[in-house]
């Protein structure tokens, strides 16, 4: 279900087995990946587009490196936030979240599977 070793002994806070990654339930491998990745990335506070686009990021390369792709995307769109653009610093805070708000959701998506997309290659 996508969760690592490392990830299901952080979230039980114990060492886990094969057996345990294995054995994981579907209840506790999406409250792991709401916590950790939806939550952790304010996703919820999000159109759903910008939300899909964050949340797969997240999953994919880590809730900090995924608020990095969305800050990018929003600066290679040629738009400011309060006269300048975003720093890419990989913090979700009130800038950041204030501009993703008033930002197209579908060419923020875009943009932002775009940068996830470059990183890959």
């Amino acid at each position: 279900m996508g969760i690592t070793h490392i990830t299901l002994a952080d979230w039980r806070k114990t060492d886990v087995t094969t057996d345990d990654v294995r054995n994981l339930t579907r209840a506790e491998a999406d409250s792991i990946l709401r916590a950790n990745y939806y939550t952790a990335c304010r996703c919820g506070e999000m159109s759903e587009r910008v939300a899909m686009a964050v949340y797969n990021g997240a999953v994919l390369h880590g809730p900090k490196r995924s608020a990095k792709f969305l800050q990018k995307a929003f600066n290679d769109l040629g738009l400011t936030a309060n006269g300048a653009p975003l720093e890419v610093d990989g913090v979700l805070g009130r800038i950041t979240m204030a501009a993703v708000k008033q930002t197209d959701p579908t060419a923020l998506a875009s943009a932002d599977l775009d940068v996830q997309d470059a990183q890959f290659r």
